[in-house]
């Protein structure tokens, strides 16, 4: 379980580059090169070790997910709106 949870660690780093090599590309063209790579990189595994497919389809399903919600992530983070705070107390009034 804890290298499962450290090879998710990389996902973000990994669309970053997807990010920097790919930038002239839209975002979902992005988001498939991610997953092409990653169904790439899941048959080999199989094949290297056909007893563990099962636990590799689930991998790949699970990083599959959270490719998408990386990728989500970085869209809707890349050029945030403006955030406008609201004053938490009353203007004092002038003195006079």
């Amino acid at each position: 379980m804890n290298k499962l949870v450290k090879m998710l660690n990389l996902i973000p780093l990994i669309w970053a580059g997807i990010e920097h090599l790919h930038a002239d590309k839209d975002h979902a063209t992005k988001k498939q090169l991610a997953l092409d790579a990653l169904g790439f990189s899941a048959s080999v595994a199989a094949s290297v070790d056909p007893q563990q497919t099962a636990a590799i389809t689930a991998a790949q399903s699970l990083a599959a997910t959270t490719i998408d919600g990386v990728a989500n992530f970085w869209q809707a983070t890349k050029n945030p709106a403006p955030i406008t705070v609201p004053p938490v107390v009353a203007p004092l009034p002038d003195e006079q």
